[in-house]
C-alpha cells in the first residue's frame, strides 16, 4: 500500500468513478470527473460545468477530497502513463482557446504547438508565447 503513487490512487478513483474536489494553491477549487491519468498529471471536466476539461499537475494541488483511500489488496499496476505531451498534443489538434495558470501568472491563448517539454500559447495579440511544462500548474480548456 505505501508503494502507491498519488497517480495511481487517481486512476483508483477514476475506476471506482470517484469524482474528486480539488483545493488547488491557487485557492481555487475544482470537483473532477476524471477522464485521464498520467504521470504526474489529472485531466477530466469540472462538474457541473459541461464540457469545461482541466488538466492539473500535482504540483498545483494542494489537498483533495472525495476520494476513499483503497484497502490493503489494491496493487500498484504496472501501466504506461501518458505524458504530458501526450495529452496536450491532442489537446492542440483541437485548437482549443486554454487558460493556462502558474507561479507568473495567468496566460490566455488558443494552444498552439507543443515540444517535449514546453507548448505555446497564440495570444489574442497574435503573439506566440512559449510556456515550459514546468512552469504551468494547470490548463483550463475554454
Amino acid at each position: 500500500m505505501e508503494e502507491l503513487s498519488l497517480s495511481d490512487l487517481l486512476q483508483y478513483a477514476k475506476e471506482a468513478g470517484h469524482n474528486p474536489c480539488f483545493l488547488l494553491h491557487q485557492g481555487h477549487e475544482v470537483n473532477l470527473i476524471i477522464q485521464a491519468v498520467g504521470e504526474g498529471w489529472v485531466s477530466g471536466f469540472i462538474l457541473g460545468q459541461g464540457t469545461r476539461a482541466v488538466v492539473l499537475r500535482h504540483q498545483a494541488i494542494a489537498h483533495m477530497s472525495g476520494v476513499e483511500i483503497p484497502g490493503p489488496q489494491l496493487e500498484r499496476r504496472q501501466r504506461p502513463q501518458p505524458g504530458l505531451m501526450l495529452l496536450l498534443t491532442n489537446l492542440a489538434a483541437l485548437h482549443p482557446e486554454v487558460v493556462v495558470r502558474g507561479a507568473e501568472g495567468i496566460s490566455r491563448g488558443k494552444l498552439h504547438q507543443v515540444g517535449r517539454d514546453w507548448f505555446s500559447l497564440r495570444l489574442v495579440t497574435g503573439n506566440e508565447r512559449l510556456i515550459p511544462f514546468v512552469a504551468m500548474d494547470w490548463l483550463e480548456a475554454l
